[in-house]
């Protein structure tokens, strides 16, 4: 019921006590982290907003997107946030610009062998893995979807506002080492990140 992200330990499976509470003032139903800004996107079929945040909980922006949420994916690469939606029929994923106020790019369904794949108000969940794939998930069949996004998401991801020279190089084992010259630019940042 809350807005809070709660961290897991993986070992133990337990939770943490550890939180971020962004002030979105609705529960929410969809995550998506930004590893190069190190922040998060959430958004919920309750208000029909998106809000990107930061991990102190400041709300960095947010815009009403008119569509019920349930599931975020972001790719880091070119800032396309993918909008698992929770309804009745119609395109499933929505593409949006997060870079560009959130403007909608495209739009699609989730297929199984031609046929719709997520029942009414079935779409709960959504995420890539390290090859760009999407993981879905309907929450009525509770069934897991690994679907073709068409998106370059992956487990690396270029970090735009450093620069490191050189890229690549060896050094000897047992405790060798090299010079590496390390640029950051903020140019075109928020502040804080």
């Amino acid at each position: 019921g809350s807005s809070c992200i709660f961290e897991v330990d993986l070992a133990s499976q337990t939770v943490t006590g550890n939180t971020i509470c962004p002030n979105t003032g609705t529960s929410e139903r969809g995550l998506a982290y930004d590893p190069a800004t190190n922040t998060f996107y959430t958004g919920s079929w309750n208000d029909l907003t998106i809000f990107h945040f930061d991990t102190d909980g400041n709300v960095l922006d947010s815009a009403f997107v008119n569509l019920p949420v349930s599931g975020l994916a972001y790719n880091a690469n070119n800032g396309h946030l993918l909008v698992m939606q929770n309804f009745q029929g119609g395109n499933d994923i929505v593409v949006l610009d997060a870079l560009n106020n959130y403007a909608e790019l495209g739009q699609y369904p989730i297929l199984d062998g031609g046929s719709p794949a997520i029942t009414a108000f079935g779409g709960a969940g959504l995420e890539f893995d390290c090859l760009g794939q999407m993981w879905v998930i309907d929450q009525n069949t509770q069934t897991i979807y690994k679907v073709e996004s068409g998106e370059s998401a992956g487990c690396a991801v270029d970090i735009p506002w450093f620069e490191a020279n050189p890229t690549s190089g060896s050094v000897t084992s047992n405790g060798g080492t090299s010079d590496v010259n390390g640029h950051f630019d903020g140019t075109g940042l928020l502040p804080g990140l």
